[in-house]
């Protein structure tokens, strides 16, 4: 990886202790984004420049709210 990277090896190992983003996606053939957030499982924020796309930052899974 040193030899393909190069000069960037030492921000690509760096970029393993950055705390983790992660995204949720909506299948709109399944459903809604609107529906998603009235479900209530997570806690999520709109990515503004993708419109089916959500950051997840906290679940709030309850198996009753399925």
């Amino acid at each position: 990886m040193k030899e393909i990277l190069k000069g960037k090896y030492d921000d690509f190992i760096k970029s393993y202790e950055e705390s983790k983003t992660t995204v949720l996606r909506v299948n709109n053939l399944k459903m809604s984004k609107e529906e998603l957030v009235k479900r209530n499982l997570f806690k999520l924020s709109q990515i503004p420049w993708a419109d089916e796309r959500f950051y997840l930052e906290h679940i709030i899974f309850n198996s009753h709210k399925l």
